[in-house]
């Protein structure tokens, strides 16, 4: 189930991501385990903000994940998506698991003032 619904954001000021997947509650520690290095990948850049893992308390299997970044999202998918070793093996990894498709969703980042 490899089908992505997907969202993009060309605001100047950034991005929020938000990637929903739906694994079956068995394989949602593995799921969060394999996404530990690549989370860590991401806090290492001076442009991302917070990157946040959360899991459904009432949908064990629904895994969320967010993470801000000052940049828009034509630079996230330079820098990370397209030709990531780290992204793409964690997609690969993780494809199997998906129990239905996931939705990633990139928001305008809003900064007051």
């Amino acid at each position: 189930m490899s089908q992505v619904t997907q969202i993009t954001s060309t605001c100047e000021a950034g991005t929020i991501i938000t990637l929903n997947a739906w694994v079956d509650p068995s394989n949602c520690e593995k799921y969060l385990k394999l996404f530990e290095p690549l989370a860590a990948e991401l806090r290492k850049h001076p442009e991302n903000l917070f990157t946040a893992i959360c899991v459904n308390p009432t949908d064990p299997g629904h895994i969320r994940i967010v993470h801000g970044w000052t940049k828009a999202s034509a630079w996230f998918f330079e820098t990370f998506v397209n030709g990531n070793e780290s992204f793409q093996r964690f997609n690969a990894e993780t494809a199997p698991m998906w129990i239905k498709p996931r939705v990633i969703e990139h928001f305008d980042r809003y900064v007051e003032g």
